[in-house]
C-alpha cells in the first residue's frame, strides 16, 4: 500500500485496501492528548474533545467498507479530492443540535482551478 501525504486520501485509501472488512470515522478539529492517571501507578495516553466524539460517533454510523465524516471533515476534504454523499443531519449521543455526516464513497483527482486571464 502506498500512502499518500493527505490524510483524507490515507483514511479511505486504508478502508479500500485491508484484507478484512473494517469500517471508519473522523472527524476534524481541536482535541485535548495526554497522559492521564497517578504516576508510578496506572496511566493512559488519551485524547479528548468535540472531534473524538464526533469522530465516534461517526464511526458507529459506518458500515464494514465505508468511512463516514463529521461536517469539519468533510468541509476540509471537498476542497481537496474526496467524493461524498451527505448522510444529513444526525442526532448524536451529547450534542444539542445534530450533525452533518458524510459517507465517504471514493477519492479522484485534486480539481483543478485555472485563473481567469
Amino acid at each position: 500500500m502506498v500512502l499518500e501525504s493527505n490524510r483524507d486520501l490515507v483514511l479511505r485509501r486504508l478502508v479500500d485496501e485491508c484484507a478484512v472488512p473494517v469500517s471508519a470515522g473522523a472527524q476534524r478539529g481541536r482535541v485535548f492528548s495526554g497522559l492521564l492517571g497517578v504516576p508510578g501507578r496506572r496511566r493512559n495516553y488519551t485524547v479528548m474533545g468535540d472531534a473524538v466524539n464526533v469522530g465516534a460517533r461517526a464511526l458507529g454510523l459506518a458500515a464494514p467498507g465505508e468511512v463516514v465524516v463529521g461536517e469539519g471533515m468533510a468541509v476540509h476534504a471537498r476542497r481537496s479530492f474526496v467524493h461524498s454523499s451527505a448522510l444529513g443531519p444526525q442526532a448524536l449521543r451529547n450534542r444539542v443540535r445534530p450533525v452533518e455526516m458524510w459517507r465517504v464513497t471514493g477519492v479522484g483527482p485534486r480539481p483543478v482551478r485555472r485563473r481567469q486571464p
